[in-house]
């Protein structure tokens, strides 16, 4: 009789994303989403602000993508949107311009 596999260690490079997820008009789309999110193979942890029409998802990027996110998202009938943008600021002097920043 065979020995089953011992189950392989979970890679400790995880990665945060946090995007926008429009369509969303209640808390049971948010629950929805969010269960969604979860449910995908590699990510290890996922929730939803339906306030702030954002989800934040931490993952293991060996095992999913943030494009295999977004069609999980797309897959369960609410639209995801990610932008990034770096911004220079000038005129800064002090700690307490930043943090007024």
């Amino acid at each position: 009789m065979s020995q089953p596999a011992p189950p392989t260690a979970p890679t400790t490079a995880t990665q945060t994303a946090e995007f926008t997820v429009q369509g969303m008009t209640c808390a049971a789309c948010t629950a929805r989403v969010e269960r969604g999110l979860n449910a995908t193979p590699g990510v290890t942890g996922a929730s939803v602000n339906l306030a702030t029409e954002r989800a934040h998802v931490t993952f293991d990027p060996a095992l999913t993508s943030l494009r295999d996110l977004s069609a999980r998202v797309r897959d369960l009938g609410y639209e995801p949107l990610s932008a990034r943008a770096d911004l220079s600021v000038q005129g800064m002097t002090c700690a307490a311009c930043t943090a007024r920043v």
